[in-house]
């Protein structure tokens, strides 16, 4: 979600902000100057902030802006008993039972133990911030260095000096503070500092934003499965790239949210409007006219995939939703390369699967090189050393289920809506037979020119679907990364 794209929303869509207040008498005036800036920035617009109190009202008899709430919490005891804490974790308890809050905000270190030790006893996926004034000593313990670097998420310095003293300055036996951020020079968040501040709160909660501090960013991380075909029209008409995505715009949008269109124009001299389309589409050309540029294309679109999962095909194939959505939430493909069978539109026929249409481990492909490229600018045999070059290097070429299949396009009008070139085999015949040498000869991965995108490229549009990702909770998987360490990955 951008920053234009929060504000305005409903309290119930903005990110909340839980502040805790310092007790009043705490002599904390940089808090409160702090805290009095970010009530009266724009960041209200953007976020739902809350305040935790002691007592009913502000330090100093400060009101509440508009649209900001307060929720009171119990004051916190300092001297150390598992009383006094037990019932500080109940309040915070409660206060996220009544109010969701995604990042809490803490100025003293009595606040930042207490909802320390509430965050991992709970479980919680909230983000712990802690704002510095001036630099403390920390002594370097066990229970300092869980709090600090492990449940702490930032430690937010006002001033570069105060982090440099802290670092730099430190006696001996005292913690080096992590995951610092210097949000301004200023408590009263003058110059950069709103700035600053907003863009900390944005990097934490909204993967897909735009703000002047860190410009666009945006998460694909949801995409389970990367369509990748290119084209080349010499025709009159785009039809056949066009028709095609209007028609998978209708898919189920539970399965669109999922599935990335990476579109390869090989140069085409035809050019075209590209329409609007609902879609995560990534639509790139290829600025010279090289013919036959198919091994080229399919590599700059495994480029530019967002998942290792990876669909190749021609653009004259196109695939059912159900077989899309098997491959969307297939397990990774690792070492195995599967074609697909194809059913005859007319006889309702079985058929083995088109030579070049695969459906692969971006990770795999990239490993050994993708297509190579010294057959680009005459037709043929680029499929075929491919699939004799990866299962040299011991890749599995498979099937896939035959309960999922593709077919071929009946729709396309190659009189008007294609390319004409001429397939003709003589250039790369002789190509083909010495790299089929080299392999036989010198062996491990011989036989491949390692040549790779020698053109240059545009990426004219790229759009995302708008959707909220809700991912399933597996805390275990982090912990199990011994478990996946002696196969490597997945």
């Amino acid at each position: 979600m951008t920053q234009q794209e929060t504000e305005g929303l409903a309290p119930a869509r903005r990110p909340k902000v839980l502040i805790v207040v310092p007790p009043p008498g705490a002599g904390c005036r940089e808090a409160e100057a702090f805290i009095g800036a970010l009530l009266s920035s724009r960041i209200r617009q953007g976020f739902e902030l809350r305040l935790a109190l002691r007592g009913t009202s502000l330090p100093d008899g400060a009101e509440l802006p508009n649209g900001v709430g307060s929720l009171p919490f119990e004051e916190t005891s300092t001297d150390g008993s598992r009383f006094a804490l037990r019932r500080a974790l109940r309040r915070a308890g409660k206060i996220h039972r009544e109010y969701p809050f995604a990042i809490v905000h803490t100025f003293t270190g009595e606040d930042q133990r207490v909802f320390g030790a509430w965050k991992r006893r709970s479980g919680e996926a909230v983000f712990l911030i802690r704002t510095w004034f001036t630099p403390e000593a920390i002594p370097d313990t066990r229970e300092n260095r869980t709090l600090h670097t492990r449940t702490t998420d930032i430690n937010m310095i006002l001033g570069h000096e105060t982090l440099r003293r802290m670092r730099e300055d430190r006696p001996k036996g005292t913690l080096l503070l992590d995951h610092p951020c210097v949000v301004g020079e200023a408590p009263d968040l003058s110059g950069p500092g709103i700035d600053n501040l907003e863009h900390c709160y944005l990097a934490l909660t909204a993967p897909t934003r735009r703000h002047p501090v860190g410009g666009e960013k945006s998460d694909w991380s949801h995409i389970s499965l990367s369509y990748v075909t290119h084209f080349y029209l010499n025709q009159e008409s785009p039809e056949a790239v066009l028709g095609m995505l209007r028609r998978y715009e209708r898919y189920s949008a539970d399965l669109m949210d999922r599935v990335q269109f990476v579109i390869v124009d090989d140069g085409s001299p035809l050019y075209f409007e590209i329409p609007d389309l609902d879609l995560n589409l990534t639509w790139l050309r290829i600025d010279e006219d090289i013919r036959w540029n198919n091994p080229g294309s399919r590599n700059l679109g495994v480029v530019w995939a967002k998942s290792d999962k990876v669909l190749l095909t021609d653009l004259d194939h196109e695939f059912p939703e159900e077989t899309l959505r098997a491959m969307a939430d297939a397990p990774p493909c690792g070492k195995n390369i599967y074609k697909i069978y194809r059913r005859d539109t007319e006889s309702g026929a079985l058929r083995k699967g088109h030579s070049n249409t695969f459906f692969l481990s971006r990770a795999r492909f990239l490993r050994f090189g993708g297509y190579d490229e010294e057959f680009c600018g005459h037709y043929g045999s680029d499929d075929t050393r491919f699939v004799k070059y990866q299962k040299a290097q011991g890749t599995r070429f498979l099937y896939f289920p035959k309960d999922y299949v593709c077919f071929h396009r009946p729709d396309i009008d190659k009189s008007r809506a294609y390319h004409n070139l001429h397939r003709d085999l003589s250039f790369n015949t002789p190509v083909d037979s010495r790299k089929r040498l080299e392999m036989e000869v010198h062996g491990h991965e011989a036989g491949h020119s390692r040549m790779f995108l020698n053109f240059t490229w545009t990426k004219v549009r790229e759009s995302r679907r708008d959707v909220t990702v809700v991912r399933p909770v597996d805390r275990l998987w982090k912990r199990l990364w011994v478990l996946r360490w002696p196969a490597g990955g997945w």
